[in-house]
C-alpha cells in the first residue's frame, strides 16, 4: 500500500477495514510515525474513521519531510565511554570479589542460605497445607 500511496501523492486512500477503532488508530499512528515501509516519519498522513462495522484507515503520501538543520537535530544522549564514579566503584568491588554477581555469585549466595537455614529454603510447599497449618496454629493459640 505504501507504494500505491507514493504513486498517488496527496490522494486519500482507504487502506482497509478493522474490527475495532483502537486497532485502526494504532495502524494510523504507526503510518504517521514512519513504521517500516511508511518511513520516514511525516511522509504519510493517516487517520482512523469509525464505520458501522468497526473502523477503517485512510492515508495519503505527502512527501518526504524537509531535513533538519544541525540546530534542529534532537540532542544525542551522552553515553559515557567509561563508568561514572559510583559504577566504577561497584565494578571494582565485583572484580575484587567483595560483591557477588552473575551465575557463580547466585550459586554462592544459595549455598550460604542453605547452610544457614537448611533445605527448607528450597522445599516445595503445598499452599493448602500451609493454610491448614496456619489456621491450626491460630486455633491452638485461641483455645488457650
Amino acid at each position: 500500500m505504501a507504494d500505491e500511496l507514493r504513486r498517488n501523492p496527496g490522494t486519500w486512500t482507504v487502506l482497509g477495514e478493522w474490527r475495532s477503532l483502537d486497532g485502526a488508530r494504532l495502524t494510523a499512528r504507526r503510518i504517521r510515525n514512519g513504521y517500516q515501509v511508511y518511513a520516514p516519519k511525516g511522509a504519510y498522513e493517516a487517520r482512523a474513521e469509525a464505520t458501522e462495522t468497526g473502523a477503517r484507515v485512510v492515508a495519503r503520501y505527502v512527501g518526504e519531510p524537509p531535513s533538519r538543520t544541525k540546530s534542529q537535530q534532537p540532542a544525542t544522549p551522552r553515553v559515557p565511554s567509561a563508568p561514572d564514579g559510583e559504577s566504577a566503584r561497584i565494578l571494582d568491588r565485583i572484580r575484587r570479589g567483595e560483591v557477588l554477581a552473575g551465575p557463580e555469585g547466585a550459586r554462592q549466595i544459595a549455598a550460604q542460605h542453605e547452610a544457614a537455614y537448611g533445605a527448607i529454603v528450597w522445599a516445595e510447599t503445598n499452599d493448602d497445607d500451609a493454610w491448614a497449618e496456619a489456621i491450626a496454629a491460630l486455633s491452638e493459640d485461641g483455645a488457650e
